[in-house]
């Protein structure tokens, strides 16, 4: 990973200073070795996809069991200067027009973003 003043991350930018940097690098590492685990369990393999986006949304979005009767999208806004940021949860058959909205910006976004897959291990 390389070392930048600036990281997006999570759908967040940070501007790091020296030491902050390398702490947040060791993190984000962790947490891709985390899904990387995830990414080669073999009762996984089907269902965990993770993707990067070049772009900030307004929002995080998690869309779960899509196309299935259990389908559900949650929706968390992102707010300014540390206010709570509210989160919703919205289901196809009770709110209809939202849903679908949130689903097709969901289905946009991922297909704007990059899917990520872990790295080759060199160690042995």
């Amino acid at each position: 990973m390389k070392k930048h003043k600036n990281a997006l991350f999570k759908n967040t930018l940070f501007k790091f200073v020296g030491y902050a940097l390398d702490c947040f690098l060791r993190e984000s590492e962790h947490a891709l070795d985390n899904f990387s685990s995830l990414h080669n369990d073999a009762n996984l393999k089907q269902g965990f996809h993770l993707g990067f986006v070049q772009v900030v949304p307004p929002y995080g979005m998690w869309l779960i069991d899509a196309g299935t009767p259990k389908a559900e999208i949650w929706v968390q806004l992102y707010s300014f200067r540390d206010e709570v940021q509210p989160s919703f949860q919205l289901l196809p058959q009770r709110d209809g027009e939202m849903y679908s909205f949130f689903q097709r910006q969901f289905e946009l976004l991922w297909q704007s973003g990059k899917l990520w897959t872990p790295a080759k291990s060199t160690q042995p």
